[in-house]
């Protein structure tokens, strides 16, 4: 890691970042724009962009823990990684000055702050990406692939990448694997899905759709797919349809599709498209056993889930109730197994 000096910082003296990629565009969240937004667009933005509970937790508890990471720049401080944290700083400083409230303006001044001082721009991307897809996780699957996808488009002025798959992967902390099938379902949904919006669409919302995508591009199912000709542009008209109403029905598609299974396809493609494949899935009529066999998947798929989730971060409710249902004992053999499985990769020559 850089070497970064840890102290407490004025918030007055901390510039929100304009060149950060999800700041790059206030309207259009899907592809990056040239041109800088202002401080009060980036302070409209992100006070809109889902940090109310984030907002509540920082005046419950009086501040944030975890450090933002500001750089010094051409004699500016520009924060690079917590501005949503530093924009809520800013704001509580604003309400409680304009409100005279002396004790908060004083608890809202200053912000604890990892500060480089000497940090070139690639080395901004690293720790930045490092974060965003290892840290706190603060941005959705959907943005981190965004991302990758710029940095994976980098060039050098001699035409040369700035970025090579090993380093994205290194800085991503993902296989080279879902690196890959990240980016590829982030340009599926730019060329093919983006262009099928209505205008005025809520695009935070129609972006949970990236699992839709992240499915169709896993190899076994994009296989099954290219047999029966759903191609990208078909499959992101019955996602933008809403056709397709659960991301883990993109699975079942091939089954439905089959000749062998009339009904199911018509209910597929019924007059109302809304939640059409949760109609065909039920029509199939299939036993658990199939139903285990047409959701089995493969070893590389079955870790790649395991990692996402617990780098997503898991619920403390849920581990409560997990617990409380002994599954710490399913822990310990996952460990075992896990063991085992490291120890048959570690023998094969």
């Amino acid at each position: 890691m850089k070497k970064r000096k840890y102290e407490f910082i004025n918030v007055k003296d901390i510039l929100l970042d304009a060149k950060n990629p999800r700041h790059s565009s206030l309207s259009d969240k899907w592809v990056p724009v040239s041109g800088e937004a202002t401080q009060g667009q980036i302070m409209g933005w992100l006070s809109n962009d889902g940090a109310n509970d984030l907002r509540n937790s920082i005046k419950e508890w009086g501040g944030c823990s975890n450090p933002i990471h500001v750089r010094e720049a051409d004699e500016k401080l520009i924060c690079f990684d917590g501005n949503t944290r530093l924009s809520i700083y800013k704001d509580l400083l604003a309400s409680a000055t304009q409100n005279n409230l002396t004790e908060e303006i004083e608890n809202w001044s200053t912000i604890p702050t990892f500060l480089y001082p000497n940090v070139t721009d690639k080395e901004v991307e690293e720790i930045r990406l490092h974060f965003h897809l290892n840290g706190t996780k603060d941005w959705s699957k959907f943005e981190q692939s965004k991302e990758l996808h710029r940095l994976s488009t980098l060039l050098h002025d001699d035409g040369t990448r700035v970025y090579s798959d090993a380093e994205l992967v290194t800085h991503s902390g993902l296989d080279n694997s879902t690196l890959n099938r990240r980016i590829a379902a982030y340009q599926m949904m730019v060329h093919f899905y983006q262009p099928l919006l209505p205008d005025g669409v809520d695009l935070a919302e129609r972006e949970k759709k990236f699992s839709f995508f992240e499915e169709y591009k896993k190899n076994m199912i994009q296989r099954l797919a290219s047999d029966h000709n759903i191609t990208e542009e078909l499959f992101s008209t019955w996602v933008a349809e809403e056709r397709l109403s659960d991301s883990r029905h993109v699975a079942k598609l091939p089954k439905i599709l089959s000749s062998s299974e009339p009904k199911a396809k018509q209910k597929f493609f019924s007059a109302t498209p809304k939640r059409a494949s949760k109609k065909a899935v039920e029509a199939l009529n299939l036993t658990e056993e199939q139903l285990d066999e047409l959701n089995r998947i493969e070893l590389p798929d079955i870790i790649s889930r395991l990692v996402d989730k617990l780098k997503d971060g898991i619920i403390y409710d849920e581990l409560v109730e997990y617990k409380s249902n002994d599954g710490i004992n399913e822990i310990e053999t996952l460990e075992d197994e896990l063991r085992k499985l490291k120890d048959k990769f570690n023998n094969i020559t």
